[in-house]
């Protein structure tokens, strides 16, 4: 055959296989389903691909497409349209190929995963084996389908294939290549066709620009594209004879998208033999001027730089584009992205945070639409755009917050909540990113970018909310990182940390017996002895690691602040609510327009029936009304809202209002239904109600003349005792009893047990959250007669409970409450106002606890918005009615509210959430408990010695004066006391052997455990130690005390919210019972270890099985504080320390601990070989501990080991300390290793006076050095720590990159240099000399 006509027979074959390869008969329509702006149901859909021509559909979904997959199958079959393939996997799908005997291709990803080619291929092909197998049941084939990253090269999806064959005997895998994922791949398009062609089922179309990807044109029609002809041919050449794929994958509408596709196919098609291109296509869903326009256009992203932040607290900001590594917990749910933003244009989209690539579902990005300049959050995986409406393109700064659970998403602005949606869910293969990446300004790809500023990102694990305050985030507990861009391009960027070594601990307790509820639900993923295990994993390790973790969080750390437990389920609770509150509630109450915080609320049954609320600090009613009582809500159990009215106002209201000239509220009187109140006036004693006799009526009168004088006291309402019996525990040395709650019983009570106290007979009462007060008797040692009942009801929330020469006396949130039974029946009769001078907030969250009483006659209690409190003398000997009516010696005048003086005195403030309350048996020390939160770094027991620190400020709100804030007495790590309560004094002869120096028992209402606190004195400063006796709690335990008939503890304790315990309530008692298990007694922090003392002998320890770790909290408004190591200063996990030896000392009753690096730390941990974690604050270290064979004195290593010295004057006069005076500068040290001023700015050779300030607690200087040196001066420095003359110094190495210094300046001292700026332009680093601070502390001088 002629050469010339077998080259024409050639040409012809080809154009006929094109022609067949390009027809729409073997066209699939693609991304069509959740891509199109119609919407369109799977009739409309089917119907309008029919009308095409086309006759395959490869189906692309999202969850709320799988309720409609069976209509989306039969509606194809009724056009004549194939389900050709399927994206993912899903099981319904399954189910239903089976039913029709349908066998589409799945179109699937894939991952490998490993530090070898060989290793990702292998774990990419072994993650398809399940999918390859339900395809196979059903007859279909597997497209590993291009979609980025690794898994999308040609290369590693050829091997994949292989890999399966030859190892696994696969016959149904392939791939499906993508042109709109395959720009990277243009320039050997043609290899990578050729060697694909054996796996390829399917290639999908796509208009195809040089880089496209980069400039915006990812996905474009059909003939838009510069190298479509090229890439047809290309096509065509290969010898592909299969499907050929047309998308939409764009939020056009689907049908112009694919007619536009189609279009643009049929002008290429002549193109490809060399036929002159005819009139290009008008295209419906696309135009030239659309990509031009300023929403489309490609962004050049700027170059990171730091530019001046909303004010100079929150230093440099952001301006440009940012890319840094990623983790995979950045975008696992739930997290909370926060940042700041001054955006300046809306013309263009402005990318504020962005997580992996967009074509990654692991993708999400903070932004702004283009023209609109809406926030909204973009989730191509879980639902796509989250759009708030919201504009914040107007050159202002904003605070934005957006949190994402499996449930909603929500977005936040200046506080204020601007959108709230349900989250989309991904059900099908989740396609991930390459490589974990992050991007701020920017996206990941670079493609876009933001006109604007941003700063101070912070990431999270779980759902937050906007905190209140405009100062900088700082790192919470759940923090997974925060951003704050001050270093950028700066010569004094921070060193980094080593990473943490790895530490998994499993969830068990060490001890179960301690721990009887490991195994109930609320605990399923609570990791119990985080830091015990952490100890026995690395005493083991030697060398010891430099850095081991913190403590994640709680349940694992990767739910967010409460870890798995919410408001929405844990707590939400309407059981009180629609409880029966009785005849008379005391409550926060809410109507009309009005707020009474002590309101006394009763219901009246008379002929009629109407309510009414009483205001004591008026005495008045302000409100009556009727078609019911009062309504609660379900948030946090109903003990959050108050009380709001629930039926109408009564016309008649005003007739309520009057109020008598002047008087003193003495409380009321409680006969069955009826209320009566009492109050005197002008020395007389005038009794008040509101009867309904068909109509609601006030009567008022003086006691003689009262209708109602002599029904005041009636029969009990209550009658009925209720028997249970208790349970003893065999535990030791501290075993733990159970009085067992009558849980059930007539009266619907909810035994949230808030206080108790005891009678001289032994007998019980206790006191509900839901203001109720029962009497518990037959407590013996046996407790197998325990008898309950009910004596009060309808108190404001008591938290507090006190009796006093057998009057029993209930603090509630209103007042302090003398309940007496008159007629001997076991109830009360009178609830007696003895004081109400606290201030009740109408928050919910401001309770009053913890009632205590001195020697004196002087009350004691906490008040969330008050702090600690203390009354006047109050004896009390009678009942109003029955005393006289005078007021007597010492009783208290009248309340805040009614214009009095009480005699109320604040003994100190700044506790956060005080819960509980704490007196020494001589009334020196006053203790409580604050809860982590702003201002507040970590639970904490607070002291007050009277006499020496009373006013001082205890932190929460914010620093008082400039002044730091009173240090506690100690801090309980997060991950053993997440929430605490009250504490007691140890006393009576069955403890007489841990009393120690005044030792006491700290609650922990959140962790389910009581601990044993130690304390010491150093310098004049209290610190505490403490080691857990019992966790065998069944509710968060709140009060504790001994009695002194028995000499026991006794505990009891409720459900609030943050408890890993099980039940509403508990009441329980906790028995020393001695046995051969030392307790720890007494501890002494020392300059090189720590001394434990026991109550009996320890019988081997060594440093074997020792170990020891410290870490610091940071103070601040953040939410809590992570446990940083000392140091690290800014890095969150624990410095672990030698113990060198354990040395035994007299006779075994005490170890000493030899740990040469110890330093003064927030927290160090000490696990000791008899088993016990041991937890100390050391606010200062004692003298060392010498009296032991072979003690050496180490040097110490650590800068912290310095606080509380002083510098010396320095050996050689400060050259720079005389000179001419220039601009003067203020530079400040920070409290937490840092300089308050991050970057000063000179001119070059400008006079500059340096005026540095140091207000910390350790001594700091200011060094200036040149340009990239700070790493290198900062190593000189740490090695001056083992100088004996590094300190005489001032720690000032020899080095000719110094340019200045100022001399180390102690505490509270100051410091001024005149220098000359540096001639040459540039960043001059400035740092602290102090070895080991200059890591964090540190800025730099720019010289322009």
């Amino acid at each position: 055959m002629p050469r010339r006509l077998l080259t024409l027979l050639l040409s012809v074959c080809s154009v006929v296989q094109a022609a067949d390869l390009f027809d729409q008969q073997n066209l699939a329509a693609w991304c069509i389903v959740p891509f199109d702006a119609k919407k369109r149901s799977p009739e409309d859909r089917a119907e309008m691909v029919a009308k095409m021509g086309i006759k395959k559909i490869a189906y692309d979904w999202r969850q709320e497409h799988v309720v409609e997959f069976e209509y989306e199958i039969l509606a194809y079959q009724k056009n004549g349209i194939e389900m050709f393939a399927f994206w993912g996997v899903h099981d319904e799908a399954l189910r239903l190929f089976e039913k029709y005997k349908m066998h589409p291709q799945l179109w699937v990803m894939m991952k490998g995963t490993g530090d070898t080619q060989e290793a990702q291929v292998k774990t990419a092909a072994e993650g398809l084996l399940p999918i390859l197998a339900k395809a196979k049941a059903i007859g279909s084939q597997v497209g590993i389908y291009n979609h980025g990253g690794w898994g999308g090269e040609p290369e590693n999806m050829i091997a994949v294939c292989e890999f399966l064959k030859k190892n696994h005997g696969t016959d149904n895998v392939g791939i499906v290549y993508n042109l709109h994922h395959g720009h990277s791949h243009l320039d050997r398009l043609p290899k990578a066709l050729e060697a694909m062609k054996p796996w390829l089922l399917c290639l999908n179309l796509n208009g195809m620009d040089i880089a496209g990807d980069t400039k915006g044109r990812k996905i474009l029609p059909l003939g838009v594209g510069t190298q479509d002809v090229k890439v047809l041919r290309q096509i065509r050449a290969s010898g592909y004879s299969g499907p050929i794929g047309i998308l939409n994958h764009t939020n056009e509408d689907a049908e112009g998208r694919l007619l536009d596709n189609l279009d643009g196919l049929k002008w290429l098609i002549p193109q490809l033999d060399d036929a002159p291109p005819a009139a290009k296509p008008k295209y419906r869903t696309w135009s030239e001027a659309r990509m031009k326009a300023p929403s489309k256009a490609p962004v050049t992203v700027q170059k990171a730089s730091g530019v001046p932040s909303l004010n100079e607290e929150f230093g440099k900001a952001l301006s440009g584009g940012l890319l840094v590594d990623g983790k995979g917990e950045y975008h696992t749910l739930p997290f909370t992205i926060e940042c700041r933003a001054r955006l300046d244009s809306k013309e263009r989209y402005n990318i504020l945070v962005a997580c992996n690539p967009k074509s990654a579902d692991t993708h999400w990005e903070l932004y702004t639409h283009a023209r609109r300049g809406t926030l909204a959050l973009y989730m191509p995986g879980r639902g796509g755009d989250y759009d708030s409406k919201v504009n914040i393109c107007d050159g202002q700064w904003h605070d934005i917050v957006a949190s994402v659970s499996a449930e909603l998403a929500t977005l936040w602005v200046d506080g204020k909540m601007v959108l709230e949606k349900p989250t989309g869910k991904n059900d099908g293969l989740v396609i991930h990113a390459g490589v974990e990446s992050i991007a701020f300004g920017r996206l990941v790809e670079g493609t876009l970018g933001c006109d604007g500023v941003i700063d101070d990102v912070r990431l999270s694990r779980g759902v937050m909310k906007p905190r209140k305050g405009g100062a900088p985030r700082q790192r919470m507990d759940n923090t997974l990182e925060i951003w704050h861009f001050d270093d950028l391009g700066s010569a004094a960027a921070r060193p980094k940390a080593p990473d943490p070594a790895a530490f998994t601990p499993d969830l068990p307790p060490l001890n179960k017996e301690d721990n009887i509820h490991w195994q109930e639900f609320v605990n399923r993923e609570r990791v119990f002895d985080f830091y015990g295990k952490q100890a026995l994993q690395f005493m083991k390790q030697k060398p010891l690691p430099d850095l081991i973790p913190a403590f994640p969080g709680m349940d694992g750390g990767k739910q967010g602040h409460w870890g798995n437990q919410n408001d929405q389920v844990t707590w939400k609770d309407g059981r009180f609510a629609a409880s029966d509150l009785g005849t008379v509630f005391s409550t926060v109450f809410k109507g009309a327009g009005i707020t009474i915080p002590k309101g006394v609320c009763v219901h009246v049954k008379g002929k009629g029936e109407v309510a009414t609320c009483f205001d004591p600090t008026t005495l008045s009613f302000p409100i009556v009304w009727s078609g019911g009582f009062v309504k609660l809500n379900d948030n946090r159990h109903g003990f959050m809202g108050g009380g709001q009215m629930d039926g109408k106002v009564v016309e008649t209201l005003d007739s309520y209002k009057k109020q008598p000239p002047s008087g003193r509220y003495r409380g009321f009187y409680r006969r069955n239904d009826t209320v009566v109140f009492s109050y005197d006036v002008n020395g007389e004693e005038v009794l008040d109600m509101v009867w309904c006799d068909g109509g609601p009526e006030r009567i008022t009168a003086p006691r003689k003349k009262h209708p109602f004088r002599n029904y005041l006291v009636l029969p009990a309402q209550w009658p009925q005792w209720i028997e249970t019996k208790g349970e003893l525990g065999a535990q030791t040395p501290f075993a733990t009893d159970r009085i067992t709650i009558p849980f059930e019983n007539p009266h619907g009570t909810l035994f949230f047990i808030t206080a108790h106290d005891f009678f001289s007979d032994g007998t019980a009462a206790i006191a509900t959250m839901t203001g109720e007060v029962w009497l518990v008797k037959g407590i013996d040692e046996k407790l197998e007669k325990l008898r309950w009942k009910r004596f009060a009801t309808g108190l404001h929330q008591p938290l507090g409970m006190k009796i006093v020469k057998d009057k029993l006396f209930v603090l509630g949130r209103d007042q302090i409450t003398c309940l007496h039974d008159l007629n001997g029946d076991d109830e009360a009769d009178f609830y007696e106002c003895v004081t109400n001078a606290m201030h009740t907030s109408p928050g919910g969250h401001d309770f009053i606890v913890g009632l205590e009483a001195d020697k004196e006659g002087r009350w004691y209690f906490a008040s969330g918005n008050q702090g600690v409190c203390r009354t006047g003398i109050l004896p009390v000997t009678g009942a109003a009615g029955i005393l006289p009516v005078s007021a007597g010696p010492g009783r208290m005048p009248g309340s805040h509210e009614s214009g009095g003086t009480p005699d109320l005195q604040v003994l100190a403030t700044g506790f956060r959430n005080p819960n509980g309350l704490g007196i020494s048996q001589d009334g020196r020390f006053i203790t409580t408990s604050v809860q982590e939160g702003d201002w507040t770094p970590a639970t904490s027991i607070c002291q007050i010695e009277l006499g020496k620190n009373e006013g001082a400020h205890f932190g929460a709100g914010g620093p008082k004066n400039n002044q730091p804030p009173e240090p506690v007495l100690m801090y309980l790590p997060r991950g053993e006391d997440n929430s605490a309560s009250s504490q007691a004094f140890i006393s009576g002869d069955k403890w007489a052997s841990l009393k120690g120096d005044g030792n006491l028992i700290h609650l922990s209402s959140g962790g389910g455990s009581a601990w044993l606190v130690m304390r010491q004195n150093v310098k004049g400063r209290w610190q505490g130690a403490a080691v857990k006796i019992s966790g065998n709690f069944d509710s968060g335990p709140q009060c504790a005390r001994f009695n002194p008939k028995d000499g026991h503890l006794y505990v009891n304790g409720m459900q609030g919210w943050g408890s890993y315990t099980p039940k509403d309530g508990c009441f329980q008692r906790v028995r020393f019972t001695g046995g051969d298990k030392p307790v720890p007694v007494a501890f002494e922090a020392r300059d090189n270890g720590v001394l434990i003392r026991f109550n009996q002998a320890v019988k081997d320890a060594d440093a074997a099985t020792c170990f020891a770790q410290c870490w610091n909290y940071k103070y601040g408004p953040q939410y809590g504080s992570p446990e940083y190591s000392v140091k690290y200063a800014d890095t969150p996990g624990h410095d672990p320390l030698e113990v060198r030896s354990v040395q035994k000392l007299d006779g075994g009753k005490a170890l000493f601990l030899e740990i040469p690096q110890i330093v003064p730390a927030n927290q160090i941990h000490v696990r000791l070989s008899t088993g016990h974690d041991v937890f100390i604050t050391a606010h200062a270290l004692a003298e060392p501990f010498t009296d032991f064979p072979g003690y050496t004195k180490i040097a110490k290593t650590n800068h912290a080991a310095q606080i509380g010295l002083e510098a010396p004057k320095p050996v050689k006069p400060n050259p720079w300390a005389k000179g001419e005076p220039g601009r003067e500068i203020i530079v400040e040290a920070a409290l937490g290793l840092q300089f308050v001023q991050k970057q000063l700015m000179a001119k070059a050779g400008e006079k500059l006076t340096i005026r540095f300030n140091n207000p910390d607690v350790v001594p700091h200087n200011w060094l200036l050095a040149k340009p990239g040196s700070l790493q290198k001066l900062g190593e000189k420095c740490n090695l001056m720590i083992t100088d004996p003359q590094g300190l005489a110094k001032h720690y000032v190495p020899d080095s000719d990159d110094v340019i200045a210094y100022t001399d180390m300046v102690n505490p509270k001292g100051g410091f001024v240099i005149h220098l000359t700026a540096p001639k040459e332009k540039g960043d001059y680093p400035y740092l602290c000399t102090f070895p080991g601070h200059w890591m964090v502390m540190n800025g730099v001088m720019k010289v322009e």
